[in-house]
């Protein structure tokens, strides 16, 4: 993983946050972040953003990996003890997953915990606003819900209108200093995005021009953008937040299903786990409708023949290693995968084709030889 770079003295839109903070009797900000985004300097940045703004800040850099539900409760914890109004996450999407989940918990009475929110719409109370600054592209910063993991790493949702960010920051300067493993995954993830609300049942025509546009985007920037060259990092954040707004109106499919139990089991980043096994997905929803099938390969930089291998040469062009065998996931233990990758119902039923156990088994092991996969 490469090293991170120091920001630069002066940032564009970020500036921006005095701007938003127009509500007299938000005084208080919790800024929330994690370690790496703390040590780039961009948390302390924001901070005296807020501080020449004549509020005052604190930043609480408690985040780490995907969120669990005794991150999220130190958070609201934080907040309150320090009397907050507001929460300004400045991270990628476990920062700001976090700060929306703990910021749902704040607005609910008693003492509540994380658990019994699961489900869509179980946050109804009064949240406190959260602003998002994204320094990676991602989703978290327009969506209302937040997916955090629970006891033995299970993945689950939580959501209200509530934890909707009232405003997000977008700079493309963030992400350049980024390690380029994690901007990698991250614009993956938002491409798998765009493609599964474009295939989603719930999609719409507004949905479907939003994928589009993005998967053009995506695919004219991603190589640039992890090559380092300048220049083109406001056109992939541009493509990912248009990912993230027709996923958020859409919902996933098969592939976030698939990659949910790579990460709670063994680790794999969000985006990496989608990725591994996107190509066999891909493929199978491809074939399900040519018409359709043929709008996105239009749309993809390239003009690619089928979607399922041109993300498998996306993936050899860009250096990402195919194959769950490649992550140490034994085969053995595919029938298993399947069975918690059945549990996500609610992306499985967003799946423009029936996704069944036996379904899931035979692509997970369509992905565990590299070879397979690429050939898929």
């Amino acid at each position: 993983m490469s090293a991170l770079v120091r920001p630069p003295v002066r940032i564009g839109p970020v500036t921006g946050l005095r701007r938003v903070l127009t509500d007299k009797r938000i005084r208080r900000l919790l800024v929330v972040t994690d370690a790496g985004v703390s040590e780039a300097g961009w948390a302390d940045l924001v901070a005296a953003l807020i501080l020449a703004s004549n509020r005052k800040p604190v930043v609480w850099r408690g985040v780490h990996g995907c969120p669990g539900e005794t991150v999220v409760e130190r958070c609201a914890q934080a907040y309150r003890s320090g009397r907050h109004d507001a929460l300004v996450a400045v991270g990628g999407g476990s920062v700001i997953d976090a700060a929306k989940a703990a910021a749902g918990l704040l607005g609910e009475p008693g003492s509540p915990r994380l658990a019994q929110f699961e489900g869509l719409g179980q946050f109804t109370g009064a949240a406190p606003p959260v602003f998002a600054v994204p320094t990676t592209p991602g989703g978290a910063e327009v969506t209302a819900h937040a997916v955090i993991a629970g006891p033995h790493g299970r993945r689950y949702a939580v959501s209200g209108l509530g934890l909707r960010p009232s405003a997000v920051l977008l700079d493309p300067a963030l992400a350049a200093t980024a390690p380029r493993e994690v901007v990698l995954d991250t614009a993956l993830d938002s491409l798998l995005h765009a493609i599964e609300a474009f295939f989603a049942r719930a999609g719409t025509p507004v949905t479907s021009g939003l994928a589009l546009r993005a998967v053009g985007r995506i695919t004219r920037s991603l190589q640039s953008v992890v090559d380092g060259q300048p220049g083109v990092s406001r056109e992939l954040g541009f493509g990912c937040l248009l990912a993230s707004v027709a996923m958020a109106n859409t919902n996933a499919g098969v592939v976030h299903a698939l990659g949910y139990p790579l990460t709670s089991e063994y680790g794999l980043s969000h985006g990496r786990a989608n990725a591994v096994v996107a190509p066999a997905a891909l493929s199978m929803l491809g074939g399900n409708d040519s018409e359709r099938h043929g709008a996105l390969l239009a749309a993809w930089h390239g003009r690619p023949a089928e979607v399922g291998a041109a993300f498998a040469a996306l993936l050899d062009e860009l250096g990402v290693p195919t194959g769950l065998d490649t992550y140490c996931v034994p085969d053995g233990d595919l029938p298993r995968l399947a069975g918690l990758a059945a549990t996500y119902r609610p992306v499985l039923e967003n799946t423009p084709v029936a996704v069944t156990k036996p379904a899931l088994l035979e692509l997970y092991r369509r992905s565990w030889p590299a070879k397979v996969a690429a050939a898929t």
